[in-house]
């Protein structure tokens, strides 16, 4: 196969790319301020003291800061961050592993929102234009009340809470699996420095279409998947 040749100035142009759809400073300080915010939710309360954390686990921590990525954290349990023990109890978690109760935080504050479902239907599906580009309007299942959700309601695991009110941002329940992939997506630029940037470039491109199904983490796994091939 011949080599692909790629126009002289393919580089400049990538440059002006994520330059022209980076993270604004004010961006940077909304994404900080709300990691903060999130973290002083879930230390509050008496009975869970100091044990979680909220970690950013945002696009700009593996890769290029653009605009169109969503503000991603994940809760992060300080006693089992890499796993839990297998023989566990579920009567013996801290309450925070109970979506419920983390709806139950989130609304406290202010914040409303939907699940991630692999089972809504997006054909058909309405768009919306915001500062962060073009986003589908959330179609998912409702902030749980119940402890026990019905087993009729599919979800994606990790649990995902959207919330899109006052501001939009992905919050994932503890997942010590996430915390390795991120790491994981982290040691590509070993492939080569030009690598989180082309995923930059494919995202906005993605994004540009409407595409909302791939998290940037799944996307950049299909990304690094093709370059092995």
């Amino acid at each position: 196969m011949p080599p692909t040749h790629i126009h002289r100035q393919a580089t400049r142009d990538l440059i002006h790319l994520l330059e022209r759809f980076g993270t604004s400073s004010e961006q940077v300080q909304e994404r900080y301020n709300l990691r903060l915010k999130l973290c002083d939710i879930f230390t509050s309360e008496p009975d869970l003291g100091d044990r979680f954390d909220v970690q950013d686990v945002s696009m700009h921590t593996y890769a290029a800061d653009i605009s169109p990525a969503p503000m991603e954290f994940v809760l992060v349990d300080r006693q089992h961050s890499d796993t839990l023990p297998p023989e566990t109890k579920a009567t013996e978690l801290p309450s925070l592993y109970d979506s419920s109760r983390v709806a139950s935080l989130l609304r406290s504050a202010g914040f409303d929102g939907v699940l991630h479902s692999v089972a809504t239907d997006r054909r058909g599906q309405e768009f919306k234009t915001t500062s962060r580009g073009r986003i589908a309007r959330d179609n998912g299942l409702p902030w749980p009340k119940d402890a026990v959700m019905s087993q009729a309601e599919e979800i994606a695991y990790p649990i995902v809470f959207i919330a899109r009110s006052p501001v939009r941002f992905h919050l994932s329940m503890p997942a010590p699996a996430l915390s390795r992939t991120i790491g994981f997506l982290r040691a590509q630029k070993a492939i080569g420095p030009h690598v989180p940037s082309l995923f930059a470039a494919l995202y906005i491109w993605i994004r540009s279409w409407g595409v909302q199904e791939l998290s940037p983490v799944a996307l950049y796994l299909l990304f690094i998947r093709f370059l092995q091939v």
